[in-house]
Formats: C-alpha cells, sequence, structure tokens
C-alpha cells in the first residue's frame, strides 16, 4: 500500500490489513514525506531529472 501519512490513510491501513492480512505497507519507503507523489517528487529533482 501507499497511502499517505495522515489520520484517513491510518484507517484505510487497518480496513486493509483486516481484509487482506498478508496486504504490505509500504509507507516507510518514503516517510518524511507527505505521500509517495512528493517523495517521489524530490527523488527526480535529486537526479536532475524536473519537468
Amino acid at each position: 500500500m501507499h497511502l499517505d501519512y495522515d489520520k484517513a490513510a491510518a484507517k484505510e491501513v487497518t480496513f486493509i490489513k483486516q481484509i487482506i492480512p498478508n496486504a504490505q505497507d509500504a509507507r516507510h519507503f518514503y516517510s518524511g514525506h507527505k505521500d509517495l507523489n512528493a517523495y517521489l517528487k524530490i527523488q527526480q529533482q535529486s537526479l536532475g531529472l524536473g519537468l
């Protein structure tokens, strides 16, 4: 799962893991950022791939 770091996402993670116990929460890959999109934008800029 690639969700935001907010209360709504935390609820969704709990809900999804109840339905799909082996679902993996992948938010740790972009910790320190609001969401996956924000992380990818920073990575893109650091690699000089800005559009």
